[in-house]
Protein backbone atom coordinates (compact mmCIF):
# COMPACT_ATOMS: atom_id res chain seq x y z
CA UNK A 1 0.00 0.00 0.00
CA UNK A 2 2.85 2.37 0.82
CA UNK A 3 4.52 1.76 -2.52
CA UNK A 4 1.29 2.08 -4.48
CA UNK A 5 0.27 5.39 -2.94
CA UNK A 6 3.80 6.74 -2.92
CA UNK A 7 4.19 5.96 -6.62
CA UNK A 8 0.82 7.39 -7.62
CA UNK A 9 1.09 10.53 -5.46
CA UNK A 10 4.72 11.32 -6.28
CA UNK A 11 5.58 11.58 -2.59
CA UNK A 12 6.92 9.12 -0.06
CA UNK A 13 4.03 8.09 2.21
CA UNK A 14 3.79 5.69 5.13
CA UNK A 15 0.84 3.39 5.74
CA UNK A 16 -0.47 2.20 9.10
CA UNK A 17 -2.96 -0.70 9.01
CA UNK A 18 -6.18 -0.50 11.00
CA UNK A 19 -9.07 -2.88 11.59
CA UNK A 20 -11.62 -0.77 9.68
CA UNK A 21 -12.19 2.65 8.18
CA UNK A 22 -13.62 3.78 11.51
CA UNK A 23 -10.51 2.48 13.27
CA UNK A 24 -8.36 4.36 10.76
CA UNK A 25 -10.04 7.64 11.75
CA UNK A 26 -9.41 6.85 15.41
CA UNK A 27 -5.76 6.01 14.72
CA UNK A 28 -5.31 9.29 12.84
CA UNK A 29 -6.80 11.30 15.70
CA UNK A 30 -4.59 9.52 18.22
CA UNK A 31 -1.46 9.63 16.09
CA UNK A 32 -1.87 13.32 15.28
CA UNK A 33 -2.30 13.96 19.01
CA UNK A 34 -5.61 15.81 18.78
CA UNK A 35 -6.03 17.28 22.28
CA UNK A 36 -8.93 16.22 24.49
CA UNK A 37 -11.58 18.90 24.86
CA UNK A 38 -10.80 20.57 21.53
CA UNK A 39 -13.15 20.78 18.58
CA UNK A 40 -13.00 18.67 15.42
CA UNK A 41 -15.01 19.92 12.45
CA UNK A 42 -16.97 17.22 10.61
CA UNK A 43 -19.65 17.11 7.89
CA UNK A 44 -23.26 16.38 8.88
CA UNK A 45 -23.76 13.82 6.10
CA UNK A 46 -21.34 10.94 6.41
CA UNK A 47 -21.06 7.50 7.96
CA UNK A 48 -21.27 7.52 11.75
CA UNK A 49 -17.81 5.94 11.68
CA UNK A 50 -16.38 9.31 10.69
CA UNK A 51 -17.58 10.98 13.87
CA UNK A 52 -17.65 8.38 16.65
CA UNK A 53 -13.83 8.22 16.89
CA UNK A 54 -13.91 11.94 17.74
CA UNK A 55 -16.17 11.16 20.70
CA UNK A 56 -14.02 8.27 21.87
CA UNK A 57 -10.88 10.40 21.61
CA UNK A 58 -12.56 12.90 23.97
CA UNK A 59 -12.84 15.68 21.40
CA UNK A 60 -15.99 17.57 20.43
CA UNK A 61 -17.55 17.16 16.96
CA UNK A 62 -18.62 20.45 15.39
CA UNK A 63 -20.76 20.18 12.27
CA UNK A 64 -20.06 22.43 9.29
CA UNK A 65 -22.53 22.89 6.46
CA UNK A 66 -22.04 21.53 2.95
CA UNK A 67 -21.70 23.03 -0.48
CA UNK A 68 -25.13 22.91 -2.18
CA UNK A 69 -23.68 21.55 -5.42
CA UNK A 70 -21.13 19.00 -4.22
CA UNK A 71 -22.50 17.95 -0.84
CA UNK A 72 -18.98 18.34 0.56
CA UNK A 73 -17.17 20.56 3.03
CA UNK A 74 -15.42 23.62 1.63
CA UNK A 75 -12.93 26.08 3.04
CA UNK A 76 -15.79 28.57 3.39
CA UNK A 77 -18.10 26.26 5.33
CA UNK A 78 -15.23 25.19 7.57
CA UNK A 79 -14.29 28.82 8.26
CA UNK A 80 -17.83 29.60 9.44
CA UNK A 81 -17.54 27.24 12.42
CA UNK A 82 -13.79 27.25 13.09
CA UNK A 83 -12.68 28.81 16.38
CA UNK A 84 -9.53 29.08 18.44
CA UNK A 85 -10.66 25.79 19.99
CA UNK A 86 -10.55 23.92 16.66
CA UNK A 87 -7.76 21.35 16.43
CA UNK A 88 -8.73 19.34 13.34
CA UNK A 89 -11.15 18.92 10.49
CA UNK A 90 -12.22 15.61 8.94
CA UNK A 91 -12.90 16.14 5.24
CA UNK A 92 -15.11 13.39 3.82
CA UNK A 93 -14.97 12.56 0.12
CA UNK A 94 -18.63 11.54 0.08
CA UNK A 95 -19.56 8.99 -2.54
CA UNK A 96 -15.95 9.02 -3.67
CA UNK A 97 -16.07 12.64 -4.87
CA UNK A 98 -12.93 14.48 -3.70
CA UNK A 99 -13.42 17.76 -1.88
CA UNK A 100 -11.59 20.84 -3.14
CA UNK A 101 -8.57 20.29 -0.91
CA UNK A 102 -6.21 23.17 -1.76
CA UNK A 103 -8.34 25.98 -0.27
CA UNK A 104 -9.12 23.78 2.74
CA UNK A 105 -5.44 23.09 3.33
CA UNK A 106 -4.57 26.77 2.93
CA UNK A 107 -7.13 27.82 5.52
CA UNK A 108 -6.24 25.08 7.98
CA UNK A 109 -2.50 25.70 7.75
CA UNK A 110 -3.06 29.38 8.46
CA UNK A 111 -4.95 28.44 11.63
CA UNK A 112 -2.84 25.46 12.75
CA UNK A 113 -5.67 22.99 12.15
CA UNK A 114 -4.87 19.38 11.27
CA UNK A 115 -6.58 17.97 8.17
CA UNK A 116 -7.73 14.35 8.14
CA UNK A 117 -9.16 13.03 4.89
CA UNK A 118 -11.87 10.40 5.18
CA UNK A 119 -11.29 8.59 1.90
CA UNK A 120 -13.20 5.46 2.93
CA UNK A 121 -15.38 5.76 -0.18
CA UNK A 122 -12.68 7.22 -2.42
CA UNK A 123 -10.39 4.33 -3.36
CA UNK A 124 -9.44 5.08 -6.95
CA UNK A 125 -10.54 8.73 -6.83
CA UNK A 126 -8.09 11.54 -7.55
CA UNK A 127 -7.68 15.28 -7.01
CA UNK A 128 -5.36 17.23 -9.32
CA UNK A 129 -3.67 14.04 -10.43
CA UNK A 130 -3.04 12.64 -6.94
CA UNK A 131 -5.04 9.93 -5.19
CA UNK A 132 -7.70 11.19 -2.84
CA UNK A 133 -6.51 10.87 0.73
CA UNK A 134 -2.91 11.94 0.06
CA UNK A 135 -3.14 15.70 0.58
CA UNK A 136 -3.96 16.16 4.26
CA UNK A 137 -1.98 15.38 7.39
CA UNK A 138 -3.57 11.93 7.32
CA UNK A 139 -5.72 9.99 4.87
CA UNK A 140 -8.04 7.26 6.14
CA UNK A 141 -9.29 4.37 4.03
CA UNK A 142 -11.70 1.46 4.40
CA UNK A 143 -11.28 -2.04 3.03
CA UNK A 144 -14.61 -3.63 3.92
CA UNK A 145 -16.58 -5.82 1.55
CA UNK A 146 -18.44 -2.90 -0.05
CA UNK A 147 -15.35 -1.02 -1.18
CA UNK A 148 -13.63 -1.03 -4.58
CA UNK A 149 -10.93 -3.31 -3.17
CA UNK A 150 -11.45 -5.33 -0.02
CA UNK A 151 -9.88 -7.77 2.40
CA UNK A 152 -13.21 -8.56 4.05
CA UNK A 153 -12.73 -5.92 6.74
CA UNK A 154 -9.91 -3.52 7.38
CA UNK A 155 -8.52 -0.07 6.79
CA UNK A 156 -5.35 1.98 6.83
CA UNK A 157 -3.99 5.46 7.47
CA UNK A 158 -1.60 7.30 5.14
CA UNK A 159 0.80 9.87 6.59
CA UNK A 160 3.94 11.54 5.26
CA UNK A 161 5.80 12.37 8.48
CA UNK A 162 7.90 9.65 10.09
CA UNK A 163 6.89 10.97 13.50
CA UNK A 164 3.20 10.78 12.59
CA UNK A 165 3.76 7.26 11.25
CA UNK A 166 5.34 6.05 14.48
CA UNK A 167 2.69 7.69 16.64
CA UNK A 168 -0.10 6.18 14.56
CA UNK A 169 1.59 2.79 14.60
CA UNK A 170 2.01 2.86 18.36
CA UNK A 171 -1.55 4.08 18.94
CA UNK A 172 -2.93 1.25 16.79
CA UNK A 173 -1.03 -1.38 18.80
CA UNK A 174 -1.81 -0.53 22.45
CA UNK A 175 0.98 2.04 22.30
CA UNK A 176 3.60 -0.66 22.58
CA UNK A 177 6.77 1.20 21.69
CA UNK A 178 8.49 -0.75 18.92
CA UNK A 179 10.66 2.13 17.75
CA UNK A 180 14.24 0.96 17.25
CA UNK A 181 13.65 -2.16 19.35
CA UNK A 182 14.44 -5.55 17.86
CA UNK A 183 14.18 -7.66 21.01
CA UNK A 184 10.58 -7.96 22.27
CA UNK A 185 11.95 -8.88 25.71
CA UNK A 186 13.97 -5.69 25.94
CA UNK A 187 13.30 -3.39 28.88
CA UNK A 188 12.71 -0.67 26.27
CA UNK A 189 9.79 -2.65 24.84
CA UNK A 190 7.42 -0.73 27.10
CA UNK A 191 4.12 1.12 27.10
CA UNK A 192 4.61 4.86 27.28
CA UNK A 193 1.19 6.06 26.16
CA UNK A 194 -2.40 4.94 25.66
CA UNK A 195 -3.61 3.11 22.58
CA UNK A 196 -5.95 0.49 21.19
CA UNK A 197 -5.60 -2.76 19.26
CA UNK A 198 -6.57 -2.19 15.66
CA UNK A 199 -4.11 -4.63 14.08
CA UNK A 200 -5.03 -6.51 10.91
CA UNK A 201 -4.35 -10.20 10.36
CA UNK A 202 -1.96 -11.87 7.93
CA UNK A 203 -4.93 -13.40 6.14
CA UNK A 204 -6.43 -9.96 5.53
CA UNK A 205 -3.10 -8.68 4.22
CA UNK A 206 -2.80 -11.65 1.86
CA UNK A 207 -6.25 -10.94 0.43
CA UNK A 208 -5.40 -7.25 0.07
CA UNK A 209 -2.21 -8.00 -1.85
CA UNK A 210 -4.29 -9.92 -4.37
CA UNK A 211 -6.81 -7.07 -4.63
CA UNK A 212 -4.47 -4.11 -4.98
CA UNK A 213 -3.39 -4.74 -8.61
CA UNK A 214 -7.07 -4.63 -9.60
CA UNK A 215 -7.80 -1.19 -8.14
CA UNK A 216 -7.17 0.90 -11.26
CA UNK A 217 -9.28 -1.37 -13.47
CA UNK A 218 -12.11 -1.60 -10.94
CA UNK A 219 -12.12 2.16 -10.38
CA UNK A 220 -12.24 2.83 -14.12
CA UNK A 221 -15.35 0.67 -14.47
CA UNK A 222 -17.10 2.51 -11.64
CA UNK A 223 -16.12 5.85 -13.14
CA UNK A 224 -17.49 4.94 -16.57
CA UNK A 225 -20.90 4.05 -15.14
CA UNK A 226 -20.97 7.03 -12.78
CA UNK A 227 -20.05 9.50 -15.48
CA UNK A 228 -22.74 8.11 -17.77
CA UNK A 229 -25.31 8.61 -15.02
CA UNK A 230 -24.09 12.16 -14.44
CA UNK A 231 -24.27 12.89 -18.16
CA UNK A 232 -27.77 11.50 -18.56
CA UNK A 233 -29.27 12.93 -15.39
CA UNK A 234 -27.86 16.42 -16.00
CA UNK A 235 -30.05 16.62 -19.11
CA UNK A 236 -33.27 15.91 -17.21
CA UNK A 237 -35.03 19.12 -16.12
CA UNK A 238 -35.15 19.45 -12.35
CA UNK A 239 -32.42 16.87 -11.69
CA UNK A 240 -29.02 17.98 -10.33
CA UNK A 241 -26.27 15.34 -10.14
CA UNK A 242 -23.63 15.82 -7.47
CA UNK A 243 -21.03 18.15 -8.95
CA UNK A 244 -17.36 17.20 -8.85
CA UNK A 245 -14.39 19.53 -8.66
CA UNK A 246 -13.09 20.33 -12.14
CA UNK A 247 -9.73 18.68 -11.46
CA UNK A 248 -11.11 15.69 -9.55
CA UNK A 249 -12.19 12.23 -10.65
CA UNK A 250 -14.77 10.55 -8.44
CA UNK A 251 -14.54 6.88 -7.56
CA UNK A 252 -18.36 6.76 -7.67
CA UNK A 253 -18.78 4.63 -4.59
CA UNK A 254 -22.33 5.67 -5.34
CA UNK A 255 -23.90 8.24 -7.66
CA UNK A 256 -25.93 10.94 -5.97
CA UNK A 257 -28.31 13.56 -7.31
CA UNK A 258 -30.79 16.12 -6.03
CA UNK A 259 -34.26 17.09 -7.17
CA UNK A 260 -35.09 20.76 -7.58
CA UNK A 261 -37.46 22.12 -4.90
CA UNK A 262 -40.54 21.91 -7.13
CA UNK A 263 -39.90 18.18 -7.68
CA UNK A 264 -39.07 17.12 -4.11
CA UNK A 265 -42.70 16.18 -3.52
CA UNK A 266 -42.31 13.57 -6.27
CA UNK A 267 -39.24 11.92 -4.75
CA UNK A 268 -41.15 8.76 -3.81
CA UNK A 269 -42.40 8.42 -7.40
CA UNK A 270 -38.87 8.80 -8.71
CA UNK A 271 -37.54 6.30 -6.19
CA UNK A 272 -40.18 3.74 -7.14
CA UNK A 273 -39.35 4.05 -10.84
CA UNK A 274 -35.62 3.94 -10.13
CA UNK A 275 -35.98 0.83 -8.00
CA UNK A 276 -37.87 -1.10 -10.64
CA UNK A 277 -35.30 -0.26 -13.30
CA UNK A 278 -32.27 -0.74 -11.07
CA UNK A 279 -33.47 -4.09 -9.77
CA UNK A 280 -33.74 -5.38 -13.32
CA UNK A 281 -29.99 -4.84 -13.82
CA UNK A 282 -28.76 -5.58 -10.30
CA UNK A 283 -28.22 -2.01 -9.15
CA UNK A 284 -29.34 -0.55 -5.85
CA UNK A 285 -31.12 2.71 -5.13
CA UNK A 286 -32.09 4.72 -2.09
CA UNK A 287 -32.90 8.12 -0.75
CA UNK A 288 -30.25 10.38 0.69
CA UNK A 289 -27.09 9.05 2.31
CA UNK A 290 -28.61 8.60 5.75
CA UNK A 291 -32.13 9.35 6.88
CA UNK A 292 -31.02 12.41 8.85
CA UNK A 293 -28.06 14.67 9.30
CA UNK A 294 -25.92 13.15 12.05
CA UNK A 295 -26.66 15.93 14.51
CA UNK A 296 -30.36 15.05 14.30
CA UNK A 297 -29.82 11.40 15.23
CA UNK A 298 -30.79 10.33 18.72
CA UNK A 299 -27.25 9.83 19.92
CA UNK A 300 -26.36 13.47 19.23
CA UNK A 301 -29.68 15.09 20.11
CA UNK A 302 -29.66 13.31 23.47
CA UNK A 303 -25.85 13.37 23.84
CA UNK A 304 -26.14 9.69 24.65
CA UNK A 305 -22.46 8.95 24.00
CA UNK A 306 -21.74 7.18 27.28
CA UNK A 307 -24.92 5.81 28.82
CA UNK A 308 -23.75 5.70 32.41
CA UNK A 309 -22.06 9.09 32.36
CA UNK A 310 -24.99 11.36 33.16
CA UNK A 311 -26.16 13.97 35.55
CA UNK A 312 -28.54 13.30 38.45
CA UNK A 313 -32.30 13.17 37.90
CA UNK A 314 -31.98 11.96 34.30
CA UNK A 315 -30.91 15.35 33.04
CA UNK A 316 -29.05 15.72 29.74
CA UNK A 317 -25.94 13.52 29.88
CA UNK A 318 -22.50 15.03 29.76
CA UNK A 319 -19.40 13.31 28.42
CA UNK A 320 -15.69 13.48 29.28
CA UNK A 321 -14.84 15.86 26.43
CA UNK A 322 -17.33 18.35 27.79
CA UNK A 323 -15.75 18.30 31.24
CA UNK A 324 -12.27 18.81 29.80
CA UNK A 325 -13.41 21.55 27.42
CA UNK A 326 -15.05 23.54 30.20
CA UNK A 327 -11.79 23.48 32.15
CA UNK A 328 -9.60 24.48 29.19
CA UNK A 329 -12.04 27.00 27.71
CA UNK A 330 -14.08 28.53 30.56
CA UNK A 331 -15.97 30.81 28.16
CA UNK A 332 -16.97 28.07 25.70
CA UNK A 333 -20.58 28.63 24.54
CA UNK A 334 -23.24 26.19 25.70
CA UNK A 335 -24.37 25.75 22.09
CA UNK A 336 -21.19 23.79 21.35
CA UNK A 337 -22.55 20.93 23.44
CA UNK A 338 -26.22 21.23 22.46
CA UNK A 339 -26.71 19.51 19.11
CA UNK A 340 -30.42 20.29 19.20
CA UNK A 341 -29.37 23.83 18.29
CA UNK A 342 -27.14 22.77 15.39
CA UNK A 343 -28.52 23.80 12.01
CA UNK A 344 -26.87 23.19 8.63
CA UNK A 345 -29.49 24.26 6.08
CA UNK A 346 -27.74 23.00 2.94
CA UNK A 347 -27.10 19.58 4.48
CA UNK A 348 -30.74 19.37 5.52
CA UNK A 349 -31.82 20.21 1.98
CA UNK A 350 -29.53 17.45 0.69
CA UNK A 351 -31.25 14.98 3.02
CA UNK A 352 -34.70 16.09 1.87
CA UNK A 353 -34.05 16.20 -1.87
CA UNK A 354 -31.38 13.67 -2.82
CA UNK A 355 -31.38 10.12 -4.16
CA UNK A 356 -28.56 7.69 -4.80
CA UNK A 357 -27.72 4.87 -7.18
CA UNK A 358 -25.34 2.07 -6.18
CA UNK A 359 -23.59 -0.20 -8.67
CA UNK A 360 -20.59 -2.51 -8.92
CA UNK A 361 -17.71 -3.18 -11.26
CA UNK A 362 -19.76 -5.67 -13.27
CA UNK A 363 -22.01 -2.91 -14.52
CA UNK A 364 -21.49 -1.00 -17.75
CA UNK A 365 -22.73 2.36 -19.05
CA UNK A 366 -25.72 0.83 -20.83
CA UNK A 367 -27.02 -0.35 -17.45
CA UNK A 368 -26.89 3.26 -16.30
CA UNK A 369 -29.02 4.23 -19.30
CA UNK A 370 -31.80 1.91 -18.13
CA UNK A 371 -32.04 3.65 -14.76
CA UNK A 372 -31.71 7.11 -16.31
CA UNK A 373 -34.48 6.29 -18.79
CA UNK A 374 -36.79 5.38 -15.91
CA UNK A 375 -36.08 8.65 -14.10
CA UNK A 376 -36.62 10.65 -17.28
CA UNK A 377 -39.88 8.86 -18.00
CA UNK A 378 -41.44 9.30 -14.56
CA UNK A 379 -40.56 12.99 -14.45
CA UNK A 380 -42.03 13.60 -17.90
CA UNK A 381 -45.48 12.49 -16.77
Amino acid sequence: MENYYSDTSGERLRAVPAGSGTAAIHVALGGLQIPAGTEVIVPPITDMGTVMPVIFQNAIPVFADLDPNTGLLTAETIARVATSRTSAVIVVHLGGSPADMDPILDFCRQHNIKVIEDAAQAQGASYKGRPAGTRGDAGCFSLNSQKHITCGEGGFVLVRSEDDFLRCLNFSDKHRNRTGVTDPNSEHYIYNGSGVNYRMSDLEFAMLLAQLPKLAKVAARFTAVGQRLDERLSKIPGVRPQQHHGKAISSYFFQMFRLEPDLVARREDVLKAMRAAATSVGMGVGKSYGDETLYRTGVFRNRNFFDTFGQPNNETPIWPAELVARQIFPDIPETVFDYKQTHCPEAERWIESSLQIVFHDGHEPHHADIVADAIETVLSI
